[in-house]
């Protein structure tokens, strides 16, 4: 028995890891990028008014980022 289809798998699984380690990286610095244009950066969602959360949200939406 030949084991090189296990290895085969293996390399699949690192680059599949990869590629979702580097989505994840774009979507964070997408988020971080679109708090600190109106410095929400540095605010406490919980501090936030019911206007500021809003706002907010509706920056997310025009950069593409929706949430349900």
């Amino acid at each position: 028995m030949d084991d090189d289809d296990g290895a085969d798998d293996n390399e699949k699984e690192v680059e599949d890891d990869d590629d979702a380690e580097e989505v994840q990286s774009e979507f964070k610095d997408k988020v971080l990028a679109d708090l600190k244009e109106e410095d929400f950066d540095q605010k406490r969602s919980s501090k936030l008014t019911l206007q500021e959360f809003l706002y907010l949200l509706s920056l997310f939406n025009k950069a593409g980022l929706h949430f349900s």
